[in-house]
């Protein structure tokens, strides 16, 4: 190895030997590779107790809270032996990392460019105006989302798609939404809305509308 690197990797003295610089670099390398190791003889042990395969799905909020729950478990209930490997991320990061080879397969909004994957649509969301009890928009029927732009809102956090769809729907309009508050789950926004503190878009289905 000391060959290889061109360098020393040992410091060798009276009171014993010790890493030089590049010992450490090699080191970290090297535990690395063994980490690498050590995962893909984990894999290997699942295919001898059966499992055939893994995937890298990757989705954003509104999928895992709506439509990936029930679609999930009744794949895994026909497809036993198929681990899959679920994270929550952004849509636009989703479609980076199935063009990149890290997610093999995404469910995100609508919205980022798609060129070079193969898309099919999974569900639809309506999405309807939350706010509180005690707000003027309470005692309404019925209100368009231009009419909500002048007050307050609670949104989710920069990068998600539903703000960015609704901060592209308030530049059509030629308004901008004046958000107060951003927060990273629709439970938060809920919380946040239930106090007064904005308005909100939510979709319809979740749990809590």
């Amino acid at each position: 190895m000391k060959k290889q690197v061109g360098m020393a990797l040992l410091d060798r003295s009276v009171k014993g030997v010790t890493l030089t610089h590049a010992g450490h670099a090699v080191m970290q390398h090297a535990l690395r590779l063994f980490q690498g190791f050590e995962q893909l003889s984990n894999e290997l042990g699942e295919y001898s107790k059966g499992v055939k395969g893994s995937v890298r799905l990757w989705a954003n909020m509104s999928a895992l809270t709506e439509f990936l729950p029930s679609a999930l478990a009744s794949f895994l209930k026909v497809n036993p032996e198929i681990q899959v490997e679920v994270e929550e991320q952004l849509s636009g990061d989703i479609v980076k990392a199935l063009m990149d080879g890290i997610a093999d397969i995404g469910v995100f909004a609508e919205g980022p460019s798609t060129s070079g994957l193969e898309t099919q649509v999974m569900g639809n969301d309506e999405l309807v105006i939350a706010c509180c009890k005690t707000h003027p928009l309470n005692k309404r029927k019925s209100v368009s989302f231009e009419e909500c732009l002048q007050y307050d809102f609670v949104g989710l956090n920069r990068g998600s798609s539903l703000l960015e769809l609704t901060s592209r729907c308030a530049e059509k309009l030629g308004k901008q939404m004046k958000l107060r508050i951003q927060v990273r789950s629709y439970a938060a926004m809920c919380q946040m809305i239930a106090v007064n503190l904005g308005v909100g878009v939510l979709p319809k289905s979740k749990p809590w509308a």
